[in-house]
């Protein structure tokens, strides 16, 4: 049985803590964004969805994920 290097274990904690903030772009609103998020703004009436930065973090991710997988099969 393999062992998984800690490098590998980061970058799969980070793709899905990307995950996780990609989601949050997604479907909340830009007044409903937690304070610390980049993009949160006070109470404006059109506020919308940050629907690129959601796809931006999904990407992220997914690169994420895949040097998880070179990471391991370096190993």
């Amino acid at each position: 049985m393999r062992r998984i290097s800690p490098l590998s274990w980061l970058f799969i904690v980070v793709g899905i803590l990307l995950i996780v903030v990609a989601v949050i772009y997604m479907t909340t609103k830009a007044t409903d964004l937690p304070s610390f998020f980049p993009g949160h703004v006070g109470p404006v009436p059109h506020a919308g969805k940050y629907t690129k930065r959601g796809i931006a973090a999904i990407v992220a991710a997914v690169v994420s994920f895949a040097i998880a997988v070179l990471a391991l099969r370096k190993d």
